[in-house]
């Protein structure tokens, strides 16, 4: 599977993050193409070069050359979302999970792509279909349970997350969801403790960073109001 990035979202408490998979079709070629196309190619090192526009060029006229072409569907439907251009990224991955059903990150990116719109149903139609070709994947699971936590439904948010974490313990984002999950009952402390768990295991300065943020905005909630 491809490797998935992080994007902020919005929830009932803190942030809660969902991981989409932008780095490629994952699992090999994608159904209804032999091969990555030259066009394909050429666009990811347009892409590479900070050359979006001809990026986007090369591969419209890969998908009207092969409307088949999953692969071009799926490299096109990153670079819409690369730039915020959410719907349009739907349609690509829309024509990936319909030249291959099986396809896990089309679904997935589709999930992602609706909750970016605020379209908490789709996403999480979106990401059940991924969690039913992938139950075992953590990634996948942690999805599901943030688009749920964001709709208000905690105790299903927390079984996904629960999962999520007998499958991935290390796998920060699982702790920043359970740790929302606690905050969402009220428990303070169980919350602090996995958001503090998640900056442990964070990649990354940048990812301590925007946790630890979370981490004082909670804490500050949870002081008494002042005399």
């Amino acid at each position: 599977m491809g490797a998935r990035q992080v994007l902020a979202a919005t929830s009932i408490v803190l942030s809660v993050w969902i991981m989409a998979a932008l780095a490629g079709c994952g699992g090999g070629t994608p159904a209804g193409s032999d091969s990555v196309s030259p066009r394909v190619e050429e666009a990811k090192e347009q892409r590479k070069q900070g050359n979006v526009n001809a990026a986007i060029t090369t591969l419209q006229t890969a998908v009207a050359a092969n409307p088949a072409d999953a692969s071009a569907h799926f490299e096109l439907g990153t670079t819409y979302y690369d730039g915020g251009r959410f719907e349009d990224a739907i349609t690509q991955f829309k024509s990936v999970v319909s030249i291959d059903p099986s396809s896990l990150n089309g679904h997935s990116n589709l999930g992602a792509c609706h909750f970016q719109k605020g379209d908490l149903p789709s996403a999480r139609s979106e990401f059940e279909s991924a969690h039913s070709l992938a139950p075992k994947d953590a990634e996948i699971l942690y999805n599901l349970g943030a688009v749920k936590l964001s709709m208000g439904d905690v105790e299903a948010a927390w079984a996904d997350f629960q999962t999520a974490n007998q499958l991935s313990p290390s796998l920060p984002e699982v702790h920043i969801g359970m740790g929302n999950v606690y905050l969402a009952r009220g428990d303070s402390a169980a919350g602090l403790k996995e958001l503090r768990r998640a900056v442990e295991l964070a990649p990354d300065a940048k990812w301590k960073s925007t946790i630890e943020k979370q981490i004082q905005e909670a804490a500050h909630k949870d002081q008494p109001a002042a005399p």
